[in-house]
């Protein structure tokens, strides 16, 4: 290669010390003739050697590198199977004499951002590129739940029966926008290629927090291989959040990916025990709450957009009064049933500097906050009950 590392293919039997220097390496074959590559460096001392083979007369006869100095080997298998890192070809005759021909990549090295600590941070309504070629999966790391049906904002589809797999993951991050909603698309560039997404919510903001999943798609719908998150609401302004990409099937190559900001309101089909069904213009922060409660995503048929006060709805809104704050701070809220909630303020930094739980009232909630002793500024007050969360920003004088 450039660097002057030298690359070898070809067979071997029985066990052989790949190392050519002082150190040992030892490889045991599987059966006759294995295949076997070699990387060694400009002096000629041992990097790594690889084997694959099964239990008859495989070889490898020629490789070449791609531009990333990634091994293309190819060869022939005489074997009924082969097993390359997971991926099982096998051969057509199924004689254990015929050899059938393989071609495969060896990766030299893992993308930059292929662990969750190493995610590169994306602008919001911008295009990035994305290349999960010799991506791997680190120990620890998440995988959305098994889902059945495609354009589910909850998990992955499974993979020939495995379940949800991860498989080659890379990772991004961005950090929220103000209007606290997005959408996240992304695609290979090669088609059928189908990519999977995942979005996570770290509880100390870093890679080395608790990861609890925000939403997760395979695919967009039946019509396309693509996928798309499109339930990203009540985000935290200012937070960062993580995104893992994958290909389904063990899919791999480069795409694209893009974070886009959007209004944190959804139209909701809004009924009382089933009655008197009327569209509503609902905070996204209320979305759980509201599909909770029966309500599902999209307008009612037939029906029209109910005008602020009509139909004594909840608000699911959080409002500060006054804003800005002087003193004490007022926090006016509404909810279905007595529930505890909790009240939790943090500054710009994520740091929290106040947190209380107490038992809402149906209906509408009013509570008052003395922030005398905090120091002025921009603040941030989160109302999390259940599954629902809303969060307004406020200014301290």
């Amino acid at each position: 290669d450039a660097q002057g590392n030298i690359y070898a293919a070809g067979y071997y039997r029985n066990t052989i010390d790949f190392d050519p220097g002082p150190g040992v390496y030892n490889i045991t074959s599987a059966g006759n003739n294995d295949i076997i590559s070699i990387k060694l460096d400009p002096a000629g001392a041992f990097i790594w050697a690889k084997s694959i083979g099964g239990p008859f007369l495989d070889s490898g006869w020629a490789l070449d590198l791609d531009i990333s100095n990634n091994v293309l080997l190819s060869g022939t298998f005489a074997s009924n199977t082969l097993d390359i890192d997971g991926h099982i070809i096998t051969n057509a005759s199924q004689t254990g004499t015929t050899a059938d021909v393989f071609v495969t990549k060896i990766c030299n090295s893992t993308p930059s951002n292929d662990n969750m600590c190493d995610a590169i941070m994306m602008a919001v309504d911008t295009w990035t590129a994305f290349d999960n070629t010799c991506a791997t999966v680190e120990a620890g790391e998440p995988v959305p739940a098994l889902v059945t049906g495609t354009g589910s904002q909850d998990g992955w589809l499974d993979e020939n029966g495995n379940g949800a797999v991860a498989n080659n993951t890379v990772w991004f991050k961005f950090i929220a926008p103000e209007s606290m909603a997005v959408n996240i698309e992304s695609y290979f560039d090669e088609s059928p290629y189908n990519t999977q997404l995942a979005l996570y919510k770290s509880d100390d903001y870093t890679c080395a927090g608790s990861f609890t999943l925000v939403a997760a798609n395979d695919d967009a719908d039946l019509s396309t291989l693509s996928s798309t998150i499109s339930r990203a609401y009540c985000l935290e302004k200012g937070a960062v959040y993580f995104v893992q990409i994958d290909g389904h099937l063990l899919n791999t190559g480069r795409g694209k990916i893009k974070v886009t900001a959007k209004d944190n309101r959804v139209l909701v089909c809004h009924s009382t025990n089933g009655k008197n069904p009327v569209s509503v213009m609902i905070s996204g922060c209320a979305l759980k709450a509201h599909m909770n409660h029966g309500d599902v995503m999209g307008g009612c048929a037939g029906s029209r957009i109910a005008l602020d006060g009509e139909e004594h709805l909840d608000s699911y809104e959080l409002n500060v009064f006054p804003n800005p704050v002087n003193q004490n701070m007022g926090l006016l809220f509404s909810t279905h049933a007595e529930s505890e909630y909790l009240i939790r303020i943090n500054d710009v930094t994520g740091r929290s500097i106040y947190e209380s739980s107490e038992i809402s009232v149906h209906g509408e909630n009013k509570i008052h906050i003395d922030l005398s002793k905090i120091k002025p500024g921009i603040y941030f007050v989160t109302l999390i009950q259940g599954e629902m969360q809303m969060q307004t920003r406020f200014v301290k004088e």
